[in-house]
């Protein structure tokens, strides 16, 4: 696994901006920005969080050895609520 942090703002109820970072390997290392990405403008939402995370992890044939689609969502989310 890994530590992840997650940096989010939210404005009208979207996230307008994400920034990853942590302990975490993810392969191609060039597929955290297209996970940052693929986020914004989505809704604060742990299910569509995942599933827009398990469709990026999908199309860019992205692994994260120890970390998963749901442990980024959570990171997330607690990053919005705190």
């Amino acid at each position: 696994g890994g530590l992840i942090r997650a940096t989010a703002r939210l404005q009208n109820g979207v996230i307008d901006s994400l920034a990853l970072s942590g302990d975490f390997t993810m392969l191609p290392a060039a597929a955290l920005a297209d996970v940052e990405r693929a986020l914004v403008g989505q809704t604060p939402d742990r299910e569509m969080i995942e599933k827009v995370l398990q469709m990026v992890y999908l199309t860019r044939q992205i692994r994260s050895p120890g970390v998963t689609p749901a442990d980024f969502a959570q990171a997330i989310l607690a990053a919005m609520a705190g």
